[in-house]
């Protein structure tokens, strides 16, 4: 039987975590041509490590749902739920019986954003 080990499996996560980083990078520079390009590469990384972990804390894991949560953050900033003055963003993501699909579902309807390539 094939078993992996903790380490490696640590090893396996981390690469994947990099890897989606990149293609989240790839993905604002495209879709927000006119506003990424003031961030340096180790900027927008930075930005995109905390939008992830921010997002998981909300419970929005789905590789989909991450980016858009990361688009929200490039355009309205880092922790912008506890920053906003509508208190609505923050209560619906802090809601604990519905998925991360639904919260960003929720959010796009009320805030949409407009990408570059809109």
């Amino acid at each position: 039987m094939f078993t992996i080990s903790k380490k490696q499996l640590d090893v396996f996560t981390k690469v994947t975590r990099i890897n989606f980083e990149k293609k989240a990078a790839e993905h604002l520079r495209v879709a927000f041509a006119n506003t990424t390009q003031q961030f340096t590469d180790n900027d927008l990384t930075e930005l995109i490590k905390f939008g992830i972990d921010e997002a998981a804390h909300y419970g929005i894991v789905d590789r989909r749902e991450v980016l858009t949560y990361l688009e929200y953050v490039h355009c309205l900033g880092l922790d912008f739920a506890r920053k906003s003055k509508d208190p609505w963003i923050l209560r619906t993501l802090k809601i604990s019986n519905i998925s991360g699909v639904e919260k960003m579902n929720r959010l796009e309807k009320i805030l949409p954003l407009k990408p570059t390539f809109s």
